[in-house]
């Protein structure tokens, strides 16, 4: 079986794949030969991480975790299967389509899944109205900021690659002020500094409320998948 490398941004992420301490920028065994990376926030970490995955013999890259919405008709807790990747410098990226035709075939029917175009970001798109300038500027449905980064690292070295993600912010949301003020640049958020701009902004409490919702329904989608393929993500159609 083909051993396949997942790049995963966050540790709540990587807690879809495995319930073990994943620390950032090291890489884990997964159950069935697999790897993960847990590479934090960033188009130049999920390089590293992706790198460190290709020094541990994997014969194919997933980009794993959560996306932000573009288009108004996805919601949080919806996957997206991307068939193209847009870089930052417009460049297309292609996923092996006969491994993403395989992998639409075992999505559980409950899930519902977009694919179309996943927009690479080199900063986390914070309002509604930067999502809606970036969809109609692109037509792309999603956006990350790790994929793109991955899919090149997989083009160079000829291996192929998948994206799976799940909407974690819809295209309307806009992030609390003081999440904007604590997330540092890995993506972790620092609580000293989420509770001061709490105190200093109450009226964001629920809209931080709403967010934590909506990645738990990302998380909880993920999860699903990973049932689904229990846990091999075989790279059949190949």
């Amino acid at each position: 079986m083909p051993v396949l490398g997942f790049v995963v941004a966050l540790p709540g992420e990587a807690r879809t794949l495995s319930q073990q301490r994943l620390d950032f920028e090291a890489t884990h065994a997964l159950p069935g030969g697999h790897w993960i990376g847990v590479s934090g926030a960033g188009p130049e970490r999920a390089h590293r991480a992706a790198r460190k995955l290709l020094d541990q013999n994997v014969d194919a890259l997933i980009s794993w975790g959560c996306a932000g919405a573009l288009k108004e008709d996805l919601q949080p807790g919806h996957l997206v299967i991307p068939e193209c990747i847009l870089s930052a410098n417009h460049e297309p990226l292609v996923p092996d389509r006969s491994w993403h035709q395989a992998f639409l075939d075992t999505i559980p029917t409950h899930l519902t899944h977009h694919t179309g175009t996943l927009l690479e970001s080199r900063s986390v798109i914070k309002t509604a109205d930067e999502k809606s300038r970036l969809q109609s500027a692109t037509g792309a449905l999603a956006i990350d900021m790790e994929s793109a980064a991955i899919a090149r690292l997989a083009k160079a070295e000829n291996i192929p690659f998948l994206v799976i993600r799940s909407i974690a912010d819809d295209a309307l949301m806009n992030f609390p002020e003081a999440i904007n003020q604590s997330l540092n640049p890995r993506g972790d958020v620092r609580m000293g500094a989420l509770l001061l701009g709490l105190l200093r902004r109450p009226q964001d409490l629920p809209g931080l409320i709403q967010l934590g919702r909506s990645f738990a329904l990302a998380l909880t989608t993920l999860r699903a998948v990973r049932d689904a393929q229990n846990t091999h993500f075989s790279l059949k159609g190949r």
